[in-house]
């Protein structure tokens, strides 16, 4: 009911109205309890090599709607096994033997629940934040390995930084064209922050949440623990500042 109020309230702010004679319906959703995790590896004959498995942490309340990604997960290395168990069983259900896994889940105490399971790499933004350390122990892109893996070379040799890595995506608070980003310098500045990204332009449409369009901003940050590349990555998310304008309705007139 306080997700129907407040799908409600927002369509009746914007002057939104169904179509006349339209049977407008609203399709409300419980969400799956625990922690959301995201999973990321390759699959060699069947077994699962794991990459990155990213905690999905709750930003602070008070900031613009962002998603927060941290990796390694703040889960005992036991659980994580457990976790990644489950992703091997669903993509063997798939029939999936051979490449790149990108699976969601969510984890609630001893319960673990797998949510999808693709074929594919990770979004731009988790690629890039995936702490990939190639044979010669340096630092190389995901993009690597996975090249890799195509070519049939084996990925024995191809670890983890022993690092904390973590990504945040800042959404608009609003739906509308973007019109400023504040903050990007004072955010660049903060300890452990890696890269910020500006992908959206001036006039872009954005929208708040993993369903809105184009994020505003990207920001990578690596450190110790993953609680220090959290809290840096809070705060980032406090200092920038999205303004967006409304978009515009017409009226229209029936002749």
């Amino acid at each position: 009911m306080a997700a129907r109020s407040a799908i409600g309230a927002g369509l009746d702010a914007r002057g939104d109205t169904a179509d006349e004679g339209a049977d407008a319906r609203l399709l409300v959703e419980g969400l799956v309890p625990g922690v959301g995790f995201v999973l990321d590896g390759v699959l060699e004959q069947g077994a699962l090599r794991v990459f990155a498995l990213f905690e999905e942490v709750d930003a602070d309340r008070a900031t613009p709607p962002a998603r927060l990604y941290v990796s390694p997960a703040r889960m005992a290395p036991a659980r994580q096994q457990v976790v990644a168990g489950h992703v091997a069983r669903a993509a063997l259900a798939l029939g999936l033997h051979q490449g790149p896994i990108h699976a969601t889940c969510r984890v609630d105490g001893d319960v673990v629940i797998v949510l999808a399971v693709a074929p594919c790499p990770p979004a731009w933004h988790l690629a890039r934040a995936l702490p990939v350390v190639a044979p010669d122990r340096t630092r190389c892109a995901y993009e690597d390995v996975l090249l890799a893996h195509a070519l049939g070379r084996p990925l024995d040799h191809y670890g983890h930084q022993a690092i904390a890595s973590g990504v945040l995506v800042v959404d608009a608070v609003a739906a509308g064209g973007l019109t400023s980003l504040d903050g990007q310098e004072a955010v660049s500045r903060l300890p452990w922050v890696t890269g910020v990204e500006v992908a959206a332009r001036r006039g872009d449409p954005q929208g708040p949440g993993p369903g809105g369009r184009s994020p505003a901003a990207t920001v990578y940050a690596q450190g110790a623990q993953p609680d220090d590349v959290i809290a840096t990555l809070e705060d980032a998310a406090r200092r920038l500042q999205v303004g967006v304008q409304p978009p515009t309705r017409t009226a229209t007139s029936t002749s």
